[in-house]
């Protein structure tokens, strides 16, 4: 008997068949995190998407049911990419510095810092809302509300990102102080959560960064 849930099955179906299809390398790495080659050096993710590498790579040293949802965020951004290669790449190209400058591997001026964030934000709030609906399409029995209070503490570290310079120690939509106070509705767009509450700032700060790692300014 498999150990995968039939949605499951068939997430992992469509991922093997579109990668085939369109030439991207499908990784499922046995490891807590994986790192993006010259882009998060010393962070790691959880997994990620990358046109410009033509890689999809998710870390599966935890439980099925969670890195199955990061494997579902990280299809949708193939979609993304497959429906629209050109804006993607460009947006992947901007993005890039943003991973760069946490690295300190380039320097951007402020205006440039919160563009980059705001690309960023607006490509992973299209991805979430297709997440959602193609979570429901392929059958998963999740709670959508609690996964969209995770997307948005998620959305809400970028803001945090343009003035620390740093990259989760935690991720934000692992922290229940966090996502307990997330909307569960995905906001308009990124200027929207630019518009950061001080009381999430201040918990992003706490509880996902060590105080070490601050470089405000």
């Amino acid at each position: 008997m498999s150990k995968f849930t039939q949605a499951e099955e068939r997430l992992f179906i469509s991922v093997i068949q579109d990668c085939a299809l369109h030439g991207i390398d499908f990784m499922l790495i046995n490891a807590k995190r994986v790192v993006v080659p010259g882009e998060t050096e010393g962070q790691g993710c959880n997994g990620y998407f990358s046109s410009g590498m033509g890689t999809l790579a998710v870390a599966i040293d935890k439980p099925v049911s969670e890195w199955t949802r990061v494997l579902l965020h990280e299809y949708n951004h193939l979609r993304q990419w497959i429906e629209d290669p050109e804006g993607c790449d460009e947006a992947d190209v901007d993005t890039r510095f943003l991973w760069q400058w946490i690295d300190n591997k380039c320097e951007l001026n402020h205006a440039m810092v919160i563009r980059v964030c705001s690309i960023a934000i607006e490509v992973e709030l299209d991805c979430e809302r297709r997440t959602v609906k193609m979570a429901e399409e392929l059958g998963f029995n999740w709670d959508l509300k609690e996964y969209i209070r995770g997307a948005n503490a998620y959305l809400y570290f970028y803001p945090v990102i343009s003035k620390t310079g740093k990259w989760y120690t935690e991720a934000p939509y692992r922290v229940h102080e966090i996502t307990s106070i997330m909307p569960a509705y995905f906001l308009a767009d990124a200027e929207t959560y630019f518009d950061i509450p001080e009381e999430v700032e201040q918990l992003i700060r706490e509880k996902c960064m060590t105080p070490e790692e601050e470089i405000d300014g």
